[in-house]
């Protein structure tokens, strides 16, 4: 009988603090995913994918967050790795600091394989040294699979860090589709009247989030009506135009939104990560059309006039236009909608992003 494959899942700090809370908001439909990014859903009787994260006792014992961080750091974390075949992080600073930990000399050969992905790295480093550089590049040289979401960023990686072409792996990135369907549960935003239809949607949290295009937006067309849903501090505390509104939604009220908008608009500065992908993605589950800027990869997650429509960044003469064509031609909003939803189903969702990362785990494992 072959071993059972044990692999460990890394979120860092928040997450693993607060993942009761997600199991928790996931069962009480409050939450997108059984854990977040669904690594877990792989589990079967020759998985075991494990989150790190606090127990109870942990929580209840470690009463500062200070404790909290050396404990999970510098105690949890490297203990918890001696128990897995490999391990697996989502957020660039966790898979840094776990390949840290592998360096250590021949303590670190007893840690596991690492797959890691990372989001932030290459337009991060533009504004490193070429000190920060050699030394991120002797880091991602311990990591054994280094993932991303844009197939654009592998020439930069090669380039910038000189990695290993055959460590370097494209997984386009998922959403659990079924969270966003439209037949789930949603609720009316606190502050909007539930007859409020009609309106174009902005979904965003990110730096990339070009908010000066959006706000020129709404002042060219003063007769539309906007919402910006966002997480962002910054994004919320801003200054719109009188016929915007600003908010932050929870899961059921971003379907709420998704489901009444007429279309859904993410303008973007330029960036390598594929910034507003989960965006695109969200809208297509909920057979909504899309009008993004078009940076590097996005034509990975959107095919130009059959899923959404694509503009030049900074663009906004091009994204009035295209705002006003699915306006006033709500059949091909329609038609882009649908055709969203077939596109993305089978192919952008966590059941396919675990898969690959299980996948990927076999083949550094040989087994």
């Amino acid at each position: 009988m072959s071993k059972r494959l044990k692999v460990g899942v890394f979120l860092g700090y928040k997450i693993a603090y607060n993942l009761d809370k997600w199991r928790k908001d996931y069962l009480n439909d409050e939450a997108n995913d059984t854990a977040p990014y669904g690594y877990d859903r792989v589990n079967g009787k020759d998985v075991n994918v494990e989150y790190i994260s606090f127990n109870k006792f942990e929580r209840k014992i470690l009463f500062n967050k200070y404790l909290q961080y050396v404990y999970l750091y510098f105690i949890k974390l490297p203990i918890k790795l001696l128990e897995y075949d490999v391990i697996w992080t989502h957020y660039d600073k966790d898979g840094l600091y776990i390949a840290k930990l592998k360096s250590i000399p021949v303590v670190g050969k007893i840690f596991p394989k690492q797959i890691s992905c990372f989001v932030w790295l290459i337009d991060n480093s533009r504004e490193f040294d070429n000190t920060k550089k050699r030394r991120v590049s002797y880091l991602l040289r311990k990591i054994d699979k280094i993932i991303f979401h844009s197939p654009t960023e592998k020439v930069k990686f090669m380039e910038i860090f000189n990695c290993d072409e055959k460590k370097l792996q494209y997984v386009p990135f998922g959403i659990n589709i079924e969270a966003y369907s439209p037949d789930k549960k949603d609720i009316v935003p606190a502050g909007i009247k539930d007859n409020l239809s009609g309106f174009i949607l902005s979904v965003g949290t990110d730096i990339h989030r070009d908010m000066d295009l959006f706000k020129k937006i709404t002042e060219v067309l003063p007769n539309y009506k906007f919402i910006l849903a966002t997480a962002n501090p910054k994004y919320l505390q801003e200054k719109y135009n009188k016929n915007t509104i600003v908010l932050k939604a929870n899961l059921q009220e971003i379907r709420w939104l998704y489901k009444k908008c007429r279309c859904v608009i993410i303008p973007l500065k330029y960036n390598e990560h594929v910034s507003g992908c989960t965006t695109i993605l969200e809208a297509g589950a909920m057979h909504k059309s899309v009008i993004v800027s078009d940076v590097p990869g996005i034509r990975e997650y959107l095919l130009e006039n059959k899923t959404g429509l694509i503009v030049p960044v900074g663009d906004i003469d091009a994204m009035k236009e295209s705002i006003i064509a699915l306006i006033n031609n709500p059949s091909l909003a329609d038609e882009l909608g649908e055709n969203a939803f077939n596109y993305i189903r089978d192919k952008f969702t966590t059941d396919n992003w675990a898969k690959a990362h299980l996948e990927l785990s076999r083949e550094i494992l040989k087994i």
